[in-house]
C-alpha cells in the first residue's frame, strides 16, 4: 500500500508539473499595457487555466478557463480546452465562432457531467480595441485605467461541453 501511495503521489507531481508547465512563464511585454498571472491549483492538479496568444493578425488573446471540479480529471481537460482555443484561435479567419467551435469540440469528448467556464480577450495593442468573448465565466472584473472604473461583466451563454451546437453572443 505504502509503494501504491507513492506512485499516485509521483504520477500526480508529474502531472502538476505539466499543467504548470503550460502556463505562460512570462507575460507579453506590450506597450501601455501590464498583464499578469497566477495560478495555484486547490490540489496538486485542477482544472484551472489563464493563456495569452499572440495570434497573426497582431492582437493578443487572453484566455481564462475553468473546468469543473478538482484533480486530475478536470486538469485533462482543462489540458484539452486550451490546446482546442490555441488552435481555433489562429485558425479561424474571425473571433465570431471560436467558442461555437470549442464548445463543439469539448462536447463531443466530455461526458454529461463535465464542462468548462471559458473567457477570451482579444486585444488589438495598436488601437486598444478589445474584443471580449464568455462561455458561462463570470462575473469578469474589468478595470479602465483611461477612466479610473470598475466594471462587471457577467457570463454570456453556458459552459462549454454542455450542449453541442449553441450560439455565443459577445460580452
Amino acid at each position: 500500500l505504502e509503494n501504491e501511495l507513492k506512485q499516485v503521489n509521483h504520477d500526480l507531481d508529474i502531472a502538476r508539473s505539466i499543467q504548470q508547465g503550460l502556463l505562460p512563464a512570462h507575460a507579453p511585454r506590450l506597450d501601455n499595457y501590464d498583464l499578469a498571472g497566477w495560478n495555484q491549483p486547490a490540489n496538486q492538479t485542477g482544472g484551472d487555466y489563464f493563456d495569452w496568444q499572440s495570434l497573426p493578425d497582431g492582437r493578443l488573446a487572453i484566455s481564462l478557463a475553468d473546468a469543473t471540479g478538482h484533480g486530475i480529471g478536470p486538469a485533462l481537460v482543462g489540458t484539452s480546452c486550451r490546446a482546442y482555443a490555441r488552435a481555433s484561435f489562429v485558425s479561424s479567419n474571425g473571433h465570431d465562432q471560436v467558442l461555437e467551435r470549442l464548445n463543439r469540440l469539448l462536447a463531443d469528448d466530455l461526458s454529461a457531467n463535465r464542462f468548462v467556464t471559458f473567457v477570451v480577450v482579444f486585444l488589438d495593442p495598436d488601437d486598444s480595441a478589445v474584443e471580449i468573448l464568455s462561455a458561462g465565466h463570470g462575473p469578469i472584473l474589468w478595470y479602465q485605467y483611461g477612466i479610473g472604473k470598475f466594471e462587471s461583466l457577467e457570463a454570456q451563454g453556458i459552459p462549454l461541453g454542455m450542449i453541442a451546437g449553441i450560439s455565443y453572443e459577445k460580452a
